[in-house]
């Protein structure tokens, strides 16, 4: 695997993948991956994204007001929660740099059973 120890702003969303049993399903998903010049780009754009960033899957138009309340994960790792109106979307946003990239061989086909001769009939 190499690096080339790029900096990025990543951007995780929940996304609605299905209903059941009377439950929305969501499944986090990595929404977006901006590559930053440096470490403090991209520090500095991420915090102008926990302020502006919304969501793709929205219920109401982007011009009507919000709650938006930032949690501090960790360093450079942040949730935001929105709440419009009785619904409420959350997307986490993260800086991270990148170490490691790629190809992945598949992995080999497990091995066929043995066929078995029948002694009888």
């Amino acid at each position: 695997m190499t690096s080339d120890g790029s900096w990025y702003v990543l951007i995780e969303q929940d996304d609605d993948v299905g209903y059941a049993d009377g439950h929305d399903i969501y499944r986090w998903q990595l929404a977006a991956e901006h590559k930053a010049r440096d470490k403090e780009h991209a520090c500095a754009w991420a915090r102008e994204l926990l302020q502006t960033h919304l969501p793709t899957r929205r219920y109401y138009r982007a011009d009507r007001p919000h709650i938006r309340r930032i949690y501090q994960l960790a360093d450079h790792s942040w949730l935001v929660a929105i709440r419009e109106g009785y619904h409420s979307q959350h997307f986490r946003l993260s800086v991270a740099q990148l170490v490691g990239t790629g190809k992945v061989a598949p992995a080999p086909e497990p091995p066929r059973p043995e066929k078995r001769r029948r002694l009888f009939g």
